[in-house]
Formats: C-alpha cells, structure tokens, sequence
C-alpha cells in the first residue's frame, strides 16, 4: 500500500497528518516526537508512527473496486 502526505498542520502540542491511500484519506494525531528525526533515513519520527497506523487500520483491507459498484441498487431506509 502506499501513501500520500496530503497536509500536515501543527496545532499546539500535536500534528496533525492528513494522509491520502487507495482506502480513502486519514487525518492522524501525532502527539509525540514531531521535531526528532530519524538519523538513519533523515526522516522526521511521526512518518514512523503513521506508517504504523496506517498499517495496523489496513493490515487486512483488500482493495475496492469502484466498478463492481455501478450499476448497483442501493437502499437508503437502511
């Protein structure tokens, strides 16, 4: 799966990541180690932890296929 970093916005204390992926879009909270980097990759931290939220809300997500919906009936009493 991959991602796209859409927006990040800084509010107070936390960050606030907005992540697009073929699932839809994510807004993630990141509260801890927005201004530590990683010194192996270069990377900020919080790309760590939204991989690991992105993975732990996807891990067993299978694809949809927009086409197998049109066409379809839908019930909006339900």
């Amino acid at each position: 799966m991959k991602a796209r970093i859409k927006k990040i916005i800084e509010t107070g204390s936390q960050l606030r990541v907005i992540v697009e992926h073929e699932y839809g879009v994510d807004n993630f909270g990141i509260s801890e180690r927005k201004k530590e980097f990683n010194h192996l990759t270069g990377e900020p931290k919080w790309i760590d932890s939204v991989k690991k939220l992105l993975r732990k809300k996807y891990k067993n997500a299978k694809p949809i296929n927009q086409q197998d919906y049109v066409g379809k009936e839908i019930d909006l009493d339900k």
